[in-house]
């Protein structure tokens, strides 16, 4: 059977735990609500239509090609 290799982490985490008293109790607190978001956009320009696919005389394909 193989060894344990966390035989030494965990003998070093038993030694490191504190008692229940000395532990310091944190208070919490309670979540504020996040302002609305807008769910309609802003009016402004339409976005630009892309671009069209370019056609033709494509520098890569002639190379290819040797033309």
């Amino acid at each position: 059977m193989l060894p344990d290799k966390n035989k030494g982490q965990n003998k070093l985490d038993a030694e490191n735990q504190t008692p229940a008293e000395n532990i310091e109790t944190i208070e919490t607190v309670e979540p504020v609500d996040p302002a609305p978001v807008d769910t309609v956009p802003a009016a402004g320009p339409e976005p630009a239509a892309p671009e069209p696919a370019r056609r033709g005389n494509n520098p890569w394909v002639m190379l290819v090609l040797g033309l």
